[in-house]
């Protein structure tokens, strides 16, 4: 009797341990900014939050502490402390700036330090000499607590994309944060860990050429760290070509076997995409409203473009983004389309599930006065949400 007891008690507590990690993450994505609102996950529930400071809307970075309480938030811009007003120094983050709104940043903690976090920004490339990957620093520490930028627009990289993810390292402790370079097929992943920023990338040169085009791709990383795909856009409706699959080595930051992923319709390329919380599904839009399901557990090319599904047709508004949740759901912004639409955000609901048992529904979270149209989704470390 008291052997099993025993085995019982190292059980749960071998799943406490694996669990608590998990969810204690997911707390520093609980806080989300959009263009003109914000969203707090609580529980079963979604708060709609309005005292964001006014801002220009991109792609946005935001980053809570491990009790999920917002620390700062960027969009590639500026930079503001949880009272919502700018930092120090964190005004003007970008010497220089394309002006369109697929413009994508992230803020990553410091691996072992509680009080620095990255601010990554990529400024896609239109011909201008500005263009490229920056890294800002913020140190909590500074101005009673409010933090102060002590590094400011450092680049890294000329001439990206807006794409931009981030995954652990294998050792769950340091971060890669992956782009890509514009009208090439290199993906640059730089590594931070606790010692800082390795400035020299890992570049994996695989797949098809990626550009900066007005309807632009994506790029995530898988949420176990063991998968990168992204869509390839396309100029307004076409033409453009589908997304790219890549397997992830987390160890190395290289990207590998490359699996072009043709849609249905040739002439129209894809935007928005995300994978399910189990890593098994890629939910891809076709631009402008279609939405595939595809299951790519088994690796195969022909069993993944097999079991492509159509599950999803927006009635109302033509599809923007699409981010996983602490919730377990993906939610998605808005392009054009009928005003009542977008004072919604489309979210799908059970991603894990096959076909439409995974249910999307295009008006899926009221906004309570905010605008999803041609928001962004902000950007985490995706496996926050494994």
């Amino acid at each position: 009797m008291k052997k099993n007891c025993y085995r019982k008690l190292v059980v749960i507590i071998f799943l406490v341990l694996l669990i608590c990690p998990s969810m204690l993450s997911q707390n520093f994505a609980k806080n989300w900014v959009f263009g003109d609102f914000g969203l707090e996950f609580q529980a079963d529930t979604v708060i709609i939050r309005h005292d964001y400071a006014p801002h220009e809307s991109r792609g946005m970075g935001i980053i809570s502490d491990e009790n999920g309480n917002l620390l700062c938030y960027t969009n590639g811009l500026n930079i503001w402390n949880r009272e919502h007003k700018i930092m120090p120094n964190g005004q003007n983050i970008l010497s220089s700036t394309y002006s369109s709104k697929w413009q994508e940043s992230i803020i990553i903690p410091k691996p072992k330090s509680k009080s620095e976090f990255y601010v990554f920004t990529v400024d896609a490339y239109n011909g201008q000499s500005g263009a490229g990957l920056y890294y800002s620093i913020v140190d909590l520490n500074l101005d009673n607590g409010l933090g102060d930028v002590t590094v400011k627009a450092k680049k890294l990289l000329n001439q990206t994309t807006n794409r931009l993810t981030a995954v652990f390292h294998n050792n769950q402790q340091d971060v890669w944060i992956i782009t890509n370079q514009h009208n090439t097929n290199s993906y640059y992943a730089y590594l931070l860990s606790e010692s800082g920023l390795t400035e020299t990338p890992v570049i994996s040169s695989v797949g098809k050429t990626t550009t900066t085009v007005p309807f632009d791709g994506q790029l995530k990383a898988s949420p176990d760290g063991s998968k990168v795909a992204c869509s390839y856009g396309s100029s307004f409706f076409g033409p453009g070509e589908g997304f790219g699959l890549f397997d992830f080595d987390n160890s190395t930051g290289k990207l590998s076997n490359p699996l072009l992923l043709n849609m249905p319709l040739t002439y129209y390329g894809c935007s928005a995409l995300e994978f399910s919380p189990d890593a098994k599904k890629l939910f891809v839009c076709q631009i402008p409203n279609d939405l595939y399901q595809f299951d790519i557990s088994s690796g195969e090319y022909n069993k993944i473009i097999d079991s492509g599904i159509l599950f999803y047709y927006p009635s109302l508004n033509a599809i923007g983004q699409m981010q996983l949740a602490p919730d377990g759901k993906i939610y998605i912004t808005k392009g054009g389309g009928q005003q009542s639409g977008t004072v919604y955000l489309g979210v799908i609901e059970n991603p894990n599930e096959s076909g439409f048992d995974c249910i999307a529904k295009e008006q899926g979270l009221y906004l309570d006065g905010g605008s999803s149209f041609v928001a962004q989704t902000p950007n985490f470390i995706q496996n926050y949400f494994f």
